[in-house]
């Protein structure tokens, strides 16, 4: 009796497998494409989908550095995006066009041309960064912060809605390099042991100084290898 045998799959000659660097950038491209399909990024639901939102856009900034070899830098402003509404934080995601820094000046940042957008600008609706957040478990309380960057103050013009775009200055910046370690101070360089992106609402909306302290959430990013962990009320913040 003939008996019927799957045959070993079998290597064939001249075939090659993904690389690292075609996995990440198919992985980049696949997410850029669904960010660029959609509408613009707005978080609605509080702090907690914010830090979850900001945590897969900061994974996609830094893969998009490796896999093009090229700068990344992820600039945060805090404005009113509606009348009568609280402030908001708006985050723009620019590559260097030249893969390099050369062009890295303020002016430079606010061409479009040198420093193109990687994704739509994620819009945290009526959400700040406190720098006076911080998490116990763990300590957060001597993690760099964004806005100790020693990148240029820079202006862009960047959507906020469905209405035109607004020109915006983002003074807070964290810098991904192409081999993916983030940082904020560029004048050493120094690679960030952590870096952390405090968010909450406001009291009101004439106390913007004191976070409001009921949805809390941190977003903590390794510097050396890009771990994040989004820490939420009641994790040790």
């Amino acid at each position: 009796m003939a008996l019927f045998m799957t045959p070993p799959l079998l290597h064939r000659p001249g075939a090659s497998a993904f690389t690292l660097i075609e996995l990440l950038v198919v992985i980049a491209v696949m997410a850029i494409l669904i960010s660029a399909s959609g509408p613009l990024m707005q978080v609605l639901r509080g702090a907690d989908q914010a830090g979850s939102d900001l945590s897969a856009a900061l994974s996609l900034a830094r893969v998009y550095a490796i896999a093009n070899h090229t700068y990344v830098r992820v600039g945060f402003s805090q404005t009113a995006v509606a009348t009568g509404q609280l402030p908001s934080t708006v985050v723009v995601f620019l590559y260097s066009a030249d893969c390099d820094l050369d062009a890295a000046a303020a002016t430079d940042m606010a061409n479009a041309a040198e420093w193109p957008a990687l994704a739509r600008t994620l819009v945290l609706r009526n959400l700040l960064v406190y720098s006076n957040l911080n998490g116990t478990t763990p300590n957060t309380s001597g993690d760099a912060y964004p806005a100790q960057t020693t990148i240029p103050q820079f202006s862009r013009q960047v959507p906020t809605g469905s209405g035109p775009a607004s020109s915006l200055k983002f003074s807070a910046c964290i810098q991904f390099n192409p081999n993916g370690e983030a940082e904020i101070d560029t004048t050493t360089p120094t690679t960030a042991r952590y870096i952390k992106i405090p968010i909450d609402q406001p009291q009101s909306p004439g106390n913007l100084q004191a976070p409001r302290d009921q949805d809390p959430c941190i977003v903590r990013l390794s510097g050396v290898n890009g771990n994040l962990t989004v820490l939420r009320k009641g994790e040790g913040i």
